[in-house]
């Protein structure tokens, strides 16, 4: 009787690479739902859990590639091979988890994305709440808080409305970007004339109904320019913490 051949130990490994690259490109702003409002919670859990699966079965497969290693049951080259397959994939998986989070992740998507982005910036002068994709950043919508020369793109994330990280990206042809509430944000210089803003959601709504209730209108005034990407991120946690102590009742930037 002829025994059924075992499916290849690569194979696997391919198949697992093809899936972890299918997966990163399914949280990215390339996907045909990217644009969309509606909220996708059971796509966003389903590839949530996703990638604990992948992790699980990469996990497996390593520790499969050491076992048979070590029992010398495959040749040192082969297993060289899938020891670098699984680094591979592991290095795509932390990078792509980290493009949107790192400072050098940034840095990178913006000069690639350079050209749209100063499209963009030269294209239009007044607010717009059209979510799309500019280069490699979903903008969930476009502000011009203190001077039409200095749009204010609020970055989103895939899979509908209520997605903002509290992040724009602010372009300035010279100096720091002018903000109506300076201790609601801080700015951090990128590229070309780009910058990060990083936005206390607590401190800006507290100016903001204050502002409201008294009817008058804050004055622009240049922001505070911070030094590091962690320093702005903890600074948007911050304002995340405060949040929880009281109620949101206005979600608008």
């Amino acid at each position: 009787m002829f025994r059924t051949p075992r499916p290849r130990f690569a194979h696997r490994l391919w198949l697992l690479l093809t899936l972890t690259l299918a997966l990163l490109w399914a949280h990215s702003p390339f996907t045909p739902w990217a644009g969309s409002r509606e909220p996708m919670w059971a796509l966003y859990d389903g590839l949530f859990y996703a990638r604990y699966v992948l992790l699980f079965w990469w996990a497996f497969e390593a520790l499969r590639v050491l076992f048979r290693q070590v029992r010398r049951e495959a040749r040192r080259s082969r297993g060289l091979a899938e020891a670098l397959l699984l680094a591979l994939i592991a290095a795509l998986a932390l990078a792509g988890g980290r493009a949107y989070d790192s400072d050098a992740g940034l840095r990178l998507l913006l000069r690639a994305s350079l050209s749209a982005l100063d499209a963009e910036a030269a294209a239009h002068a007044t607010d717009d709440d059209r979510r799309h994709r500019v280069g490699a950043f979903l903008i969930d919508s476009r502000r011009h808080p203190c001077d039409a020369a200095q749009p204010w793109l609020w970055l989103g994330r895939p899979f509908g409305a209520g997605t903002g990280i509290n992040q724009a990206l602010v372009r300035v042809e010279a100096g720091a970007p002018l903000t109506p509430y300076a201790e609601a944000f801080r700015f951090r210089h990128l590229h070309a004339g780009w910058w990060l803003a990083y936005q206390d959601a607590h401190e800006y709504l507290t100016g903001w109904h204050a502002d409201q209730a008294a009817g008058t209108v804050p004055a622009c005034r240049p922001g505070v320019v911070i030094a590091r990407h962690g320093e702005g991120r903890g600074f948007i946690a911050e304002g995340r913490r405060k949040l929880a102590t009281r109620p949101l009742s206005d979600g608008r930037r």
